[in-house]
C-alpha cells in the first residue's frame, strides 16, 4: 500500500518542530474541502545537547495542514502545525519521524487508515 502520510523534512527553533508531510491526495481533499475528520499522529525522537529526548508526540486535525505543493495525482505536501518540545534540536542531527492517519467512526473508536509510516530526516 502507498504511504497515506510520512514525514519528509522538518524545520525547528528551540521550542517546536514544524513538519512538513507527504499525505494522501484524497484525504487531505475529504479533510480540508470535506471537513472529513481525519487526523494524523506525529511522533518524533530527537538529540538535544548529545541526549535522546522524546517521543514527542501530537495529533492534529487534517484539514488544518496548509498544502504547499501538489506531489502527483495522489499525494500532497503539506504543513503541519508545530509541534511544541521542551529542549532543541541539535542541528545536522538525525530525527526520527512516525505519521499516521486515522478517523473516529460514529462510536468514536479510532480506525487507523494504514499503519504508521516511519522516516528519518536530518534537522537543519
Amino acid at each position: 500500500m502507498p504511504n497515506i502520510a510520512s514525514v519528509l523534512a522538518i524545520e525547528t527553533n528551540p521550542n517546536a518542530i514544524i513538519p512538513c508531510v507527504k499525505v494522501n491526495r484524497a484525504l487531505w481533499i475529504a479533510a480540508s474541502q470535506y471537513s472529513s475528520p481525519f487526523t494524523v499522529d506525529l511522533r518524533f525522537t530527537y538529540q538535544s545537547g548529545g541526549r535522546t529526548v522524546g517521543p514527542v508526540t501530537s495529533t492534529q486535525n487534517l484539514g488544518d495542514f496548509t498544502l504547499d505543493r501538489v506531489i502527483d495525482s495522489q499525494s500532497v505536501d503539506v504543513h503541519a502545525s508545530a509541534v511544541a518540545i521542551t529542549a532543541p534540536v541539535d542541528p545536522g542531527s538525525t530525527v526520527s519521524c512516525s505519521a499516521k492517519a486515522s478517523i473516529r467512526d460514529s462510536d468514536g473508536s479510532k480506525i487507523d487508515v494504514a499503519p504508521a509510516e516511519d522516516s528519518r530526516v536530518v534537522a537543519p
